[in-house]
């Protein structure tokens, strides 16, 4: 345990040194931590400062041109988010900017440019000039442009140009090509009007010419084909039915006697006979019936009903008429099935002549038919063409059409419309240095600083404070030591520094760092403050020597 406490004791004691020294030389270490801290911040006063300029504006497309776009108008139309770069921080667009400023000494002056510096500032817009989509589809696009700069004036009078130039040669190019757009497809629909009828002159004569062998004709080569053949069929199929008819009249008249016997017939005197005793019996059942009061299963009322059905049945089965006579003569049937013979024989002389004519006629079509292939193919070709020339014709007027449409809302300012929402204001406050950036350095300088003053101080320092010291510096032995011997007087002089001098010196220090840190935020973070104080400081001082020409009204700020 001893060796490992020995080891840890020894390790430590650099660590008590350190903070003995720090003790020691504390005030050396809070002075020049402080002094280095305030002159960082102090000097932060007059590092240069940056400025960024910031500009929104947009560019909102109305509801009839985005419909236009959106249908297929020409490209020139479409502003892609690469061609808005361009034309706002493009090459031709700085290059127009740079010319206004060199164009304008009194702009320079203003700006505070030398001629000299012109070539820089065009390299400078170049590298940090960046633009942003805050908003991008059909309707609208809201676009942020900035700069940073060291010439606040320049940065906001570069940004507000910029976005000016754009919308105003952004407005020029959509009326050009507008315009080019409109006359391109008014000359293109007045192009293929004329190609239309050049070629429905020339099918109107093909027609003129071929029109027998034309499809759209009702007279034409393959209709009469069709007929014919139609016809054809129902011929054959007639004269077919024809000789199936002749075929059988034949065989019926074979089938008829020529001479037919006549029977002459009269009403059957049994039945009369049979009806008499019917009526007979029907009125004795009934006399039984009523007049007698016999009931159902008396014998004679049986009797008369079994009666009753029997000359019933047998006036049912009683023929109503016999034969009485007998006469021979000529059969009519069989003159009536020759005289259907003789039409029947004259109908099928007749389609078989109708059939022959119309097998002539279809052989004569189909011999003109191996001209009708050419024909009808240069027929369909110009058909083909006319139908593509009208589309492409209904094409170019549909474009020229919207073109005019947008003509016409642009006239009024409706139809692409931008807007500078946030124009780039007075640039005031720098983003760099920034606040934080100069406190953090402050301290970490201040610290370093106050570390070195410690340094030099102890290796500056020859005295030995403890007896080891003595012992390592001499190789002797210390054989005792006396404390510190302090007069009432020294008392004294260290109690009025413990209780006077050391909260003034740490008064004095807090006050120095705050009015450092206040002036550096006061420059970094409201430098309208400190121009506004200058200002009324100047007017004072004017007012105090006499100096009339520097009104009070100059101290306020101008914007």
């Amino acid at each position: 345990m001893q060796p490992s406490m020995s080891r840890k004791t020894k390790q430590s004691d650099p660590l008590f040194e350190a903070w003995d020294v720090l003790l020691q030389y504390r005030w050396r270490f809070m002075v020049a931590a402080c002094l280095v801290a305030a002159g960082v911040m102090l000097g932060s006063l007059f590092l240069p400062r940056k400025f960024e300029g910031r500009a929104i504006f947009e560019s909102r497309t109305d509801t009839v041109m985005n419909q236009i776009v959106t249908r297929g108008a020409t490209p020139s139309f479409k502003s892609t988010q690469q061609s808005t770069y361009n034309q706002v921080i493009g090459e031709t667009a700085l290059d127009k900017l740079i010319e206004q400023l060199r164009q304008s000494p009194k702009l320079m002056a203003e700006l505070n440019v030398q001629p000299n510096e012109i070539g820089g500032l065009r390299g400078d817009l170049a590298r940090k000039l960046s633009l942003h989509f805050l908003i991008a589809n059909s309707d609208l696009d809201q676009i942020q442009l900035s700069y940073v700069s060291t010439n606040p004036l320049f940065a906001r009078w570069a940004i507000n140009t910029l976005v000016d130039n754009y919308m105003s040669r952004a407005k020029q190019q959509l009326e050009q090509s507008i315009g080019q757009s409109a006359g391109f497809f008014r000359k293109e629909v007045e192009t293929t009007r004329a190609a239309i009828e050049e070629l429905e002159n020339k099918k109107l004569a093909y027609e003129i010419e071929h029109a027998e062998l034309l499809p759209d004709n009702p007279n034409n080569l393959q209709a009469s084909l069709l007929e014919l053949r139609a016809e054809l069929t129902s011929l054959e199929f007639k004269r077919d039915n024809a000789t199936l008819t002749l075929q059988s009249l034949g065989k019926a008249v074979s089938d008829t006697p020529e001479i037919s016997p006549k029977m002459i017939k009269q009403r059957n005197p049994q039945l009369d006979q049979l009806q008499q005793e019917l009526n007979a019996a029907q009125a004795q059942l009934q006399t039984c019936l009523t007049t007698m009061r016999m009931t159902d299963q008396h014998p004679d009322v049986v009797d008369l009903r079994a009666k009753v059905d029997s000359l019933k049945q047998r006036l049912a089965q009683t023929d109503p008429e016999v034969v009485t006579q007998r006469e021979f003569a000529a059969n009519p049937k069989r003159n009536e099935l020759d005289v259907m013979i003789a039409t029947a024989s004259a109908e099928l002389d007749g389609y078989q002549k109708r059939l022959n004519t119309v097998q002539q006629q279809i052989r004569n079509i189909e011999q003109q038919t191996d001209r009708m292939y050419p024909v009808r193919a240069e027929y369909l070709k110009l058909t083909r063409n006319i139908s593509e020339l009208q589309s492409q014709q209904s094409f170019w007027e549909d474009n020229l059409r919207r073109v005019e449409m947008v003509m016409t809302a642009d006239s009024d300012d409706r139809s692409v419309q931008m807007h500078l929402l946030k124009p780039c204001g007075p640039l005031s406050r720098p983003i760099s240095p920034r606040l934080a950036q100069v406190l953090l350095a402050a301290l970490a300088l201040g610290m370093l600083g106050g570390a070195a003053a410690v340094f030099l101080a102890q290796r500056s320092d020859e005295t030995f404070r403890r007896g080891s010291q003595v012992t390592e510096a001499f190789d002797m032995p210390v054989l005792g030591s006396v404390s510190e011997l302090i007069s009432i007087q020294q008392q004294r002089l260290r109690r009025f520094r413990h209780l006077v001098l050391g909260p003034v010196n740490v008064a004095a220090l807090a006050a120095m760092l705050i009015f450092a840190v206040s002036l550096t935020y006061l420059h970094l973070e409201k430098p309208e403050v400190i121009q506004k104080f200058t200002a009324q400081s100047g007017s004072l001082l004017g007012l105090f020597a006499g100096d009339e020409s520097t009104p009070v009204a100059q101290a306020q700020d101008p914007e």
